[in-house]
Parts: structure tokens; sequence; C-alpha cells
């Protein structure tokens, strides 16, 4: 399907430069404190993570969650009940961070006692950084959800350029509020509350101006009851962060206690490093739910599967290459983040080489976790966050560190990858054996089982008359040939060469035609149809939609 898999191409982009904006604002933030404080500030940054990463998990739950199932709810021309997804999503993530922030302000000491593991140096030096922080949650988690949506909607450029707004101001105050303000390692906490407040106020800007196409809308009490639907969706991408949350706070407590501040230096590097990783995985699994979201709605199971395989092409491209640069240039990241002193530099690089072998197969299995989830198999996507969060991997790192040292903990992060790839291939083959299975194939594409016969295809027309869609007999029967033929050439008066995807469904009691074209900012066309069909012509994805059924 030409058209659906152009568009997951076109998302590729702008949800990677989202991530992006994100994951390098995290390694550059850390990388402009370690080059201005040193490698031991850096350490107090890598201890504050787990806050941020449960504005992520939040954030993350809200987003894939409620925008899988707005782009569901779109793709099935419902948005109405779209919109109030997008309503009561936002007022969760206000009312939930404003709580998390008021409970956590008067335990400030305790939180940073925990995350420090008891050392007072650590304690003192950061115990302002991670209170600043705290007080951030509710803007953080905000404005990454209004920003999540966008794509869901068909924005992804502009939910990836006020993402790089916040980071780009954040980053440079850093600079001014570490090196010209004297503000030292809180400056950084500072400048990032600061960055996203400036993008939050440009969205509420846009949406004023009505150039954000999801609208808020009134809700009652019980349709917040619908919060069921949205963290059932989301909550294995959720886990996934608080996962890393985990990974992160007890790692860093296995680093201190088996390896000293060297090896949590060396881990503090292979985190950064892992974000770098999420910029791709992040940006190709998103994208590939936006689409199969949308499919999913459309009930275009054929569209779907080149979408997936796409996407497991593209990430296994993105993750061989990134490993390869990981392990040759290991001693020069080091030193990037001034991990120098011969033991430390030696430490790390080690850690790094053996760390970098997990990233293809993790990769794999990450982007597959983010498709099961949006089909609904959430018991699955959650096993799987789990085990990569922190069920598989944290004991396997204690028990390395126990059996062979330090090196123990670099090793845990393959071992949990190739594990959890061995069990994601030998259930996905059991499940689609199974009998009776709603799959058409092992990576658990589904089939639509009252689906009596089906066709989909594409075209690339510059006149009507050269479609073969309108010579098909199914149309004839239904007598949709002269509605279909209206609407093409109306296309085609706006966008030339027009492509175009179509998928004819044939049920006992129905017959359903789906066709998506090029077209945008169009819609709404009148077409006579018989009585007995219904129509409907909306934009969906930034894709001019039109739907018959009969």
């Amino acid at each position: 399907m030409i058209l659906a898999v152009d568009k997951f191409h076109q998302f590729i982009l702008p949800n990677t430069v989202k991530v992006f904006a994100v994951c390098i604002s995290e390694f550059v933030d850390a990388l402009i404190v370690a080059i201005l404080l040193g490698s031991q500030a850096m350490a107090i940054v890598n201890l504050g993570s787990p806050i941020v990463m449960v504005v992520a998990t939040l954030s993350t739950l809200l987003i894939v969650g409620g925008g899988t199932i707005y782009a569901n709810l779109c793709g099935a021309f419902n948005k109405p009940e779209a919109e109030r997804v997008f309503t009561i999503s936002t007022i969760a993530a206000l009312a939930v961070s404003a709580f998390l922030t008021l409970a956590a302000l008067p335990l400030t000491g305790t939180i940073t006692s925990l995350l420090c593991v008891g050392d007072e140096q650590l304690i003192r030096e950061s115990s302002c950084y991670i209170a600043i922080l705290i007080a951030s949650m509710p803007v953080l988690t905000v404005a990454n959800v209004l920003f999540g949506f966008l794509p869901s909607a068909g924005k992804p450029g502009m939910s990836s350029w006020l993402m790089l707004l916040a980071n780009i101001i954040n980053l440079s105050l850093d600079v001014v509020f570490i090196r010209f303000c004297g503000m030292g390692v809180e400056g950084a906490a500072y400048a990032t509350l600061c960055g996203y407040s400036v993008a939050l106020a440009v969205y509420l800007l846009l949406y004023i101006r009505r150039e954000v196409n999801m609208r808020l809308v009134r809700v009652s009490m019980s349709a917040f009851a619908g919060l069921k639907s949205v963290c059932s969706m989301g909550v294995s991408a959720a886990l996934s962060q608080l996962g890393f949350v985990i990974k992160v706070a007890a790692g860093n407590a296995m680093a201190l206690f088996f390896g000293g501040q060297v090896a949590l230096i060396a881990l503090s590097v292979c985190m950064q490093l892992l974000s770098i990783c999420s910029i791709f995985v992040g940006g190709i699994g998103s994208s590939m739910i936006n689409i199969t979201a949308t499919l999913q709605g459309q009930r275009d199971f054929a569209a779907s599967d080149l979408v997936v395989r796409r996407a497991y092409g593209i990430i296994a491209v993105c993750s061989v290459v990134t490993m390869v640069l990981f392990y040759l240039f290991a001693s020069d990241i080091a030193v990037l983040y001034k991990a120098t002193e011969p033991p430390v530099l030696a430490m790390t690089v080690r850690a790094i080489h053996i760390f970098s072998m997990m990233i293809l197969l993790r990769s794999l299995v990450i982007v597959f976790m983010f498709y099961v989830q949006s089909i609904g198999k959430s018991m699955y996507a959650t096993f799987i966050s789990l085990f990569d969060g922190f069920a598989g991997q944290l004991p396997l790192a204690y028990i390395g560190c126990l059996c062979v040292g330090i090196d123990g903990l670099w090793w845990s992060f393959p071992l949990t990858s190739v594990l959890l790839f061995l069990v994601v291939l030998a259930w996905n083959r059991h499940l689609y054996h199974s009998r009776q299975s709603p799959f058409r194939n092992q990576l658990l594409i589904e089939r639509d089982i009252e689906l009596q016969s089906e066709e989909s295809g594409s075209e690339l027309l510059t006149n009507a008359e050269e479609s073969l869609l309108l010579s098909h007999p199914m149309l004839q029967d239904a007598g949709w040939h002269t509605p279909v033929a209206a609407y093409l050439s109306g296309m085609l008066q706006h966008r030339c060469p027009l492509k175009l995807d179509y998928h004819i469904r044939q049920y006992p009691s129905q017959m359903i035609l789906d066709i998506r074209t090029n077209v945008k900012d169009f819609n709404n066309l009148s077409l006579n149809v018989s009585e007995g069909t219904r129509v409907v012509n909306e934009m969906v994805l930034d894709m001019n939609c039109l739907y018959l059924e009969k």
C-alpha cells in the first residue's frame, strides 16, 4: 500500500527529531555539566534521572495509550470521541503530576538520600537539583502529553519543532545559568523548566489561533472511565519507562556498591548511550504506532503488515550502525564525558564494549512491543517491558556482580536482550500455530476472521479514467462507481499525480470501501450515493479518506 508506507516514512523524520530533541538534550545536558563542572557533577545529573523518568513514564502512559486510541478512533471516523480521549488524557496529566509534586516536595531529603545510597557528599551536592526537578514535574508532563498527541492528529512536524524549541532553550540556558550565573548543577534543572515553559506557551498560542487541529472539549465525570482504556493501552510503554527508572536507580546502587564512583561514572556514560539508542527506537516505533493504529481502525491489516515489516528493516539497519560506532569509538566517547583518569577510562571503555552488544536484539524487541500493545495485547507487551526494564536485567546483574564483580553489571545488558528475543520468538510461534489463530503470520499481524473476501491495492493517477478501481465488479454491484469516480475527479483537481490506497471488504451482511489519498486540507465532498449507503469523507493523519459502507 503505497500511501500508507509513504506516510510511515513521512512520520519517521519528525518523530525521530522529537525523540532526538529529548534524548540529545539529556546527552548534551550531561555533557555540558561534565565539561563545565566535572564528571562528578554529571553523575549527579544521572542520579536525578529517575525523577525525569517518572515524568516520562506518566507522559508515555497517556501519550501512547491515549494517542493510539485517538488514532484508532480517527481511523474509524469518530472524531468527537477521539477529542474526548485527548481531553481526559490532558486533564489526567495535569492532575496526577501536580499531586506527585505536592506529595514529593516535603520528602525531598529522603528521596535524595535514597538516590545517593547514603553518600553524604552526593546528598549535599544534589539535594537542591533534585528539589527543582520535582517542582518541575507538572510543566514537563503537560507539555510532553500535549506535544505527544500531535502526531496522532497528523501533525508530527509541529510536535517535533516544539520539542526542539524546548530543548534548544534548555541547552542554551544550561551554559548561561552554569557558566555565567554560577548556579552550579542546579542551573541545569532551571534551564529544563524554562525551556519547556516557553514551548508550552507557544503551543497555547497555536491552540488559540486554531493551528492545532485537536480541541479540548467539555466532558462529564463519567468520561473519565475512559482512562482505564487509555492506561490499559499505554501500560506496557509506561512500564518500559518505569523499568528504566528502576534500572537506573538500582544500577547506580550496584555500581557504587561493587565498583565505587568509578563504576558509577562508567554506568552514567552507558545510560547516556542508551538514550541515544532511544532516538531511533522511539522515532520508528512511535511512527509505526501512529500509522498502524489508524489502519487498525480501518481494519486494513494488509497495509499494517507492510508498515510493520518496513519498521523492522529500518530499525535493524540503524541498530547495526550504532553498535559498530559505539564499539569502535568507545574511548572517544569516554573522553568526551571527561572520563579520562586511567581507571575510569579503562572501565568505561570495557562497559561500552559489552553494553553495545545488546542494541540490535533489544531494538527489535522494543519496536515489536510497541506494535503488540497497539493491537491490544497489553499483557504480552507488559511482560516484554517488565523483563527488559528490571525483572530480567536486575537479577542477572546482581548475580553477575556476585560471581564476576562489576563486569556482571555490564554483561547483564546483552544477556537480557538475548533471553528476551528468544522468548518472544518462541511465544510468537506458539500464538501463530495455536488453534483458530487470529494472526496471518508470526509477526502477529491480525486477520479479520469475519471477512469473506477482501482486495487491497494502490494507484498513481493523473486522471480518474485511468483508475482500475473504477472497473472493479464489487463497485458496480454496490452502485458505487459514480460516487467513487466523482470523488477521484474532485481529488485530482487538488493534487496531481494522485496517490491512493484502497481496501474493499466483503462481509456476510455488508460491504465496505476505504480510500486514502494524498490530498490535504480538503474534505466534506458531496457525493450522491444510493439509499442505505453510509458515506464519510474526512482528513485522517493528513490523508483524505473516503469511507463507503452498505
